[in-house]
């Protein structure tokens, strides 16, 4: 049997909706609330109207627009100031400075690239991660009583491991 919804069971559920269609931080709301992310996550996925998150987003977005700067376009900014700036250390010899230019220049760019999907975000080997190591000691653990399949998953957990980069 499925566990009932802490977010949908708590009092104060349609302000935890609006802070969640509102794209408040999901840790502040936990922390306001009591609530894990991990709970935060499934209330989300499985009962809010996919439309009414899209619908904020859209509204936070046209808002941030009427703004100003959208963060692409100070993004933009910063990547020719840093050229610029890259330009006067050239011109005035300076190899150092010329060099930490390039490097910001380059940093621009990759976030450029980031927000605009054409980089990929760095991965992450969860396999070295404590959370992932703690999870598989508890299969682990749990599957004492059984012998065979403690092997199994055991021997699959170590590939797993061997395969991570």
């Amino acid at each position: 049997m499925a566990r009932p919804c802490l977010c949908c069971n708590h009092p104060e559920r349609d302000k935890i909706d609006a802070a969640i269609v509102g794209g408040v931080n999901a840790e502040a709301i936990s922390k306001q609330y009591g609530i894990t992310k991990q709970a935060l996550w499934r209330h989300r996925s499985a009962h809010l109207p996919k439309a009414a998150i899209e619908a904020a987003k859209a509204e936070r977005a046209e808002a941030e627009g009427r703004r100003g700067a959208t963060l692409l376009e100070q993004a933009h900014e910063l990547l020719d100031k840093a050229r610029d700036l890259l330009a006067k250390a050239e011109d005035s010899g300076d190899i150092q400075t010329a060099l930490r230019g390039v490097k910001e220049a380059r940093e621009c760019l990759v976030f450029i690239g980031r927000l605009t999907g054409d980089v990929e975000p760095d991965a992450i080997n969860i396999v070295v991660h404590a959370q992932f190591v703690n999870f598989q000691q508890l299969i682990i653990d749990a599957l004492a009583p059984y012998p065979d399949a403690r092997a199994a998953v055991a021997a699959r957990l170590a590939h797993i491991s061997e395969q991570a980069p």
